[in-house]
């Protein structure tokens, strides 16, 4: 009997430290790294292929968001207020958007030299977007940053197609550590 015990203690130790070394990873491991590393295999694959002109979806994936309480409650681009960054939204743009998505749900990032203000996904959004069949990884996250990103105006799958190709990559990570899909948490022992 003892003996049972002890090698059921041991295998509880045994897991207790495998958890404890996973949790010492660091927290700002990149979620998207598997899938990155996934399209890169592909991709070697297919080294020859050319650039070609791609014919992007007219809002194909129309994402459908909670409705706004106050309809009236669009892009104001008021010249006189004042920009939160130089050429951005004023002030009272960004209260808008805190009125009309949730005041903790509006957030400014800048990537290298580039601004950008986007708000949370939630749920229903995010259900939407997986239920989404054959679309790869990359895709998936320009779909996270067509539906979040409020500044710049109407940053849509062509905006992102003239960019450097990080940056719908970083921000659809930002936003998603953002909406709650993080590693960092708290657990505690009740």
């Amino acid at each position: 009997m003892d003996n049972n015990l002890n090698a059921l203690m041991d295998a509880a130790n045994q897991k207790l430290d495998a958890q404890k070394k996973q949790s010492e990873k660091s927290s700002s491991e990149d979620l998207y790294a598997d899938m990155r590393q996934e399209m890169e295999q592909d991709d070697e694959q297919n080294i020859n292929i050319q650039r070609q002109e791609y014919d992007y979806p007219q809002e194909e994936y129309n994402i459908q968001h909670n409705p706004p309480e106050d309809e009236e409650d669009e892009y104001i681009l008021d010249p006189n207020d004042t920009p939160i960054f130089e050429n951005g939204p004023g002030i009272s743009q960004v209260e808008v958007w805190k009125k009309q998505f949730g005041h903790e749900k509006v957030f400014h990032t800048q990537i290298l030299d580039k601004h950008f203000v986007f708000r949370t996904l939630n749920r229903y959004e995010y259900k939407q977007i997986v239920a989404i069949e054959n679309i790869d990884a990359l895709y998936r996250e320009e779909i996270i940053c067509h539906t979040c990103v409020l500044w710049p105006l109407h940053y849509d799958f062509k905006k992102m197609a003239n960019e450097d190709s990080g940056y719908p990559s970083t921000l659809a990570q930002i936003i998603m550590e953002n909406s709650g899909f993080t590693k960092e948490y708290g657990i505690e022992v009740l």
